[in-house]
This record gives structure tokens, C-alpha cells and sequence, in this order.
């Protein structure tokens, strides 16, 4: 029974990131209305120039936390290595993510925070990667294809999103993250076939 508690609240703890992410910007532009998403960075709102920047901070920690769980979920409904090293690999991305709230976008020196930023994203995509090989491998082909085509895409939109602004680069990054998020928690009981 408590051990049944415990993989629900990990399999549902991605949509709790999500969640939490997108409330901690809604609340913080809500108290910065000069943010754009057309003309900033959502690091930005964690920022000193922010009002309120504790906000974005806490909500990528806790953004971060509930990846974590939900990684840890992913490695437990694997049964094959690629599965594995997939759910791993966001463990890694989930505390880089949690390091965003730690280092804000003002943070000195500059080079921690567009570090633990960017690591958090090319190891999220390149998690999502190899779960598109482990479920390809696994024989849910179609689900897969989704996850490498959306992820490997990847460079072809932030290099799209970047003339116009970050926040638009990190939104398709949230995107993807979602969508590896929505097919291990409702359509993968079981992601991987046994090896």
C-alpha cells in the first residue's frame, strides 16, 4: 500500500514540476510587468532587477525537486539499460535545474548561471533522446519517434527562438520536457520491454 503511494505521487510528480513552473512565472510577471517573453530571459524574474525574485527562484527549485522524483520514476518503469541511463541522465538535468534557483540570472560571476542554465537543457534533450531510442527499442515505436523528432528539432527551434528571445527558447524547452512528462505518466505503464 505505502510503496503503491509512493510510485503515484513519483508518476504524477512531472506534471507537479509543470505545475510549478509555469505558476512561478505567471506569478512572478504578474509583479513585473516589464517582462516580455518576446524580449527576455525567464531567468530574468530571479534576477535583481526583478521584483520579487525569490519567487522564480523557489519555483525552479521546486520545479527541480519534482523533476527529480519524476526521473527517478522514469529509471523505475524502465527495464532496460537505455531506459535507465535516460531517467539518469534527468536526474543529473534535475539538479541543474534546481542550481538555476541557486544561481540567478544576476548571479556573480556570470559564467555559474549560463552554465547550470545550459546544462540543464542539453542534458534534459539528450535524456529525451535516448528515452526516444529506449522506446523505440522497446517496441513503442510510435511514442519514441515523437520524443527523437521533437528533440532533435531542438536546434533547428532555438536557433529560431533565439533571434527573437530566450524566453522563447526555454518555452520549447519546457515544451519538450512536457511532452516526455505527459507520455511516461498517462501512456507507459511499463516504457520499456524487458532485455
Amino acid at each position: 500500500m505505502f510503496k503503491e503511494i509512493v510510485i503515484r505521487l513519483f508518476r504524477y510528480s512531472g506534471i507537479l514540476a509543470i505545475v510549478a513552473f509555469v505558476s512561478s512565472v505567471i506569478i512572478s510577471v504578474s509583479f513585473n510587468p516589464w517582462f516580455s517573453i518576446f524580449d527576455n530571459a525567464f531567468s530574468e524574474l530571479g534576477g535583481s532587477k526583478a521584483s520579487m525574485p525569490y519567487i522564480f527562484n523557489y519555483g525552479l527549485i521546486i520545479f527541480g525537486f519534482f523533476m527529480l522524483l519524476f526521473s527517478i520514476y522514469a529509471i523505475y518503469i524502465s527495464s532496460n539499460k537505455i531506459g535507465t541511463v535516460s531517467g539518469s541522465f534527468m536526474v543529473i538535468a534535475s539538479f541543474y535545474f534546481m542550481m538555476i534557483g541557486v544561481f540567478p540570472y544576476d548571479f556573480n560571476p556570470m559564467w555559474v548561471h549560463v552554465f547550470v542554465a545550459l546544462s540543464s537543457f542539453l542534458i534534459g534533450y539528450l535524456s529525451i533522446i535516448v528515452c526516444g531510442v529506449g522506446l523505440i527499442v522497446g517496441g513503442k515505436k510510435i511514442m519514441g519517434l515523437i520524443l527523437l523528432l521533437i528533440s532533435l528539432f531542438s536546434p533547428f527551434a532555438v536557433g529560431f527562438f533565439s533571434l527573437y528571445s530566450a524566453a522563447l527558447v526555454e518555452s520549447y524547452g519546457i515544451f519538450v520536457l512536457t511532452i516526455w512528462i505527459l507520455l511516461l505518466t498517462f501512456f507507459i505503464k511499463k516504457a520499456f520491454n524487458t532485455q
